[in-house]
């Protein structure tokens, strides 16, 4: 039996990037009848919906609306997508990722094969802001992670307490073989390719620090409430757990230090400069 994939993904005011991707899954060789595209708009402002509309008739796309002022919370909006989805199988993705035609079926076809459960990962190409295509030297987990939706349920999703960008691929990463026992399948990105399209980078630096200290609370503590994934009761679901206090506080001494170790390191630099005019 062929096993059927949902492609999903969370999204806020990524509308031209988001069309791109639509695009490259509508020129997928795996049949449509075996997959569906999932995608949670997380309170975009953007009219999302009236631009993708006209695809429904060439892919099978569920679009769910999640109306909120809260942070960004791409944990949240990925839980919502998988929640809603109607396959066995996941392949969480971002709006600013491009799929190679073959991607979908040279992906099922390894599931199909593989007696054992895996979390699947590759590593992107990077599409420079030069047109140049070159891989990616870093790690993006998030581009891709393939699983199957049993599992998603054994680790209760991504945490949702993590809000912006960061983190939360990694730590359901490590929670699979923490919880699961699961191991990871690294795809050759020379058969399996994906490519993220240039945009300007934006990063908040204090709540990338601060999922990260929640990931590693995660080694003692139970991920999300049972309204993980739930778009109907959001409000019931924190945006930061009262538990993470420590990682406000530990994110706080973070930031001293590395102010009082960049004075130091400047000050120096700044008196061999002069030893040695």
């Amino acid at each position: 039996m062929v096993v059927k994939v949902s492609v999903a993904m969370g999204v806020r005011n990524r509308k031209k990037n988001i069309i791109k991707c639509i695009k490259s899954l509508i020129n997928q060789t795996l049949s449509k009848k075996y997959f569906e595209l999932v995608i949670t708009d997380y309170g975009g402002t953007d009219d999302l919906e009236k631009s993708i509309k006209p695809f429904y008739s060439e892919l099978n796309i569920k679009y769910i609306f999640v109306k909120t002022s809260l942070p960004w919370n791409e944990a949240r909006a990925k839980n919502i997508s998988i929640k809603n989805s109607s396959h066995s199988f996941i392949i969480c993705t971002n709006a600013d990722i491009i799929f190679e035609k073959n991607v979908l079926k040279r992906m099922m076809d390894i599931v199909d094969n593989n007696k054992k459960e895996y979390i699947y990962l590759v590593n992107r190409w990077d599409i420079l802001e030069n047109k140049k295509i070159v891989l990616s030297l870093k790690s993006h987990i998030g581009d891709f992670q393939g699983f199957h939706k049993k599992n998603w349920l054994g680790v209760r999703g991504y945490d949702e307490s993590m809000t912006g960008w960061g983190e939360l691929d990694g730590d359901l990463r490590l929670r699979f073989k923490r919880v699961l026992d699961k191991d990871e399948f690294w795809l050759d990105e020379n058969h399996i390719k994906i490519f993220h399209t240039y945009h300007e980078p934006k990063f908040n630096m204090h709540d990338l620090r601060l999922n990260w200290w929640k990931s590693k609370l995660n080694h003692f503590i139970k991920v999300n409430n049972p309204y993980f994934g739930d778009k109907e009761n959001i409000s019931k679901t924190p945006v930061i757990k009262n538990i993470y206090l420590f990682a406000r506080v530990s994110n706080f001494i973070y930031n001293f230090f590395n102010r009082i170790y960049l004075f130091i390191n400047k000050s120096i630099n700044n008196h061999l400069k002069k030893l040695y005019k």
